[in-house]
């Protein structure tokens, strides 16, 4: 088996049509019966927000309110093509543009007066700048984090590290056969083969990424960070052994290291999904629910646990009848899931809180 092939064999996340599947390898997404708080393993990246009066304002126009400032490097160098969005308290976008080559930009929206949150986002960095729109002359400039600064990420689909070319051929097959058994939900198989792999290359990093998914299963969470550890000190560049230690520090609430983690692996795979739910989980977990959803807005993809957290960050938002459709397709795509018990009775209070309810503070 070559590499490549290994690669995408250990993008776990995967449904694997067993019941246990969610209990195996996304434990650390536990909810608990609570009527708005829930328990998920969510990261937000530190962003600097300046505010220059004389470079942004919010206006009124003859088409609404005219939004406009700058998004700039923590330098001050402007960003070129950052994301802008405008969103209200319940996270709901009401106006979305570009940054221009001066990294300015220029938004309008028929918003009613009231607080409002700027992200601008550009390579997996997030800025955010509270606005009023009731307060016209206000600034808005916000400056990426520095990890911004030289910024490269890995193509989508680029070729495995070289460490990954040197796992010998043996090693990879008893890798595959692990991924099979965890898909079955036989732990004690995977573990072996893992073994056996260890015995072919004792320095096999995608083995000590594997079994670090594997520790997370058994609900050794420490565990999985060393290895998650270990495996990313051995093959910096592979973005799957960071995308397992995202998942460790998500399942002690480690919420800031998960975000790093996070953050580490998009810059190495700007696509991988999996990296992108960890660091909205993160984010959920330090109760930044408004940038927990734009993340989960770019993850594109339709799996059990994205609607989960999905659902979770709604709730949070006051959105009850959104978020209970977004229960509804986690229960019908995992009906075996344990936690599917605990699902139905939120979907229940929530069928008795329907009715509009006021915005969440911030």
């Amino acid at each position: 088996m070559d590499a490549g092939g290994c690669r995408n064999r250990l993008r776990l996340g995967q449904p694997v049509g067993n019941p246990s599947y969610n209990n195996q390898v996304d434990q650390y997404t536990r909810v608990a019966p609570a009527s708005r708080t829930i328990a998920a393993y969510l990261l937000f990246p530190c962003c600097v927000i300046l505010a220059v009066p004389d470079l942004a304002q919010t206006a009124v126009d003859n088409l609404g309110k005219l939004v406009q400032g700058s998004i700039v490097t923590s330098t001050g160098q402007p960003v070129r093509d950052a994301r802008v969005e405008i969103r209200d308290l319940h996270g709901i976008r009401i106006g979305s543009g570009v940054s221009d080559s001066a990294g300015d930009f220029r938004i309008t929206t028929a918003a009613e007066s009231g607080e409002y949150l700027v992200l601008a986002d550009k390579a997996s960095e997030v800025g955010t700048q509270w606005i009023s729109l009731d307060k016209p002359g206000l600034a808005v400039r916000i400056a990426l984090p520095a990890a911004f600064e030289g910024f490269a990420p890995a193509p989508p689909h680029a070729t495995v590290s070289a460490m990954q070319l040197r796992v010998p051929r043996q090693a990879w097959a008893h890798l595959q056969s692990a991924h099979q058994e965890f898909s079955k939900g036989n732990l004690a198989g995977a573990a072996r083969e893992i073994d056996r792999a260890f015995e072919t290359d004792p320095a096999c990093a995608p083995a000590f990424a594997m079994r670090a998914f594997l520790r997370l299963a058994a609900k050794d969470p420490q565990g999985a960070v060393a290895d998650a550890r270990q495996a990313a000190g051995m093959d910096p560049h592979d973005a799957e052994s960071f995308v397992a230690l995202a998942m460790a520090h998500n399942s002690m609430q480690e919420f800031q290291q998960a975000a790093e983690a996070a953050r580490h692996a998009l810059t190495l795979r700007a696509d991988s999904w999996q990296a992108k739910l960890e660091m909205a989980k993160s984010l959920y977990g330090q109760g930044q629910f408004i940038a927990a959803l734009h993340e989960l807005d770019e993850v594109g993809k339709d799996f059990p646990d994205v609607h989960l957290v999905r659902g979770q960050v709604l709730m949070s938002l006051t959105r009850n009848q959104d978020a209970a459709e977004e229960f509804g397709l986690f229960l019908q795509q995992a009906p075996s899931d344990p936690r599917s018990e605990k699902i139905q009775a939120i979907l229940a209070g929530l069928a008795t809180r329907r009715t509009p309810v006021d915005p969440p503070s911030r």
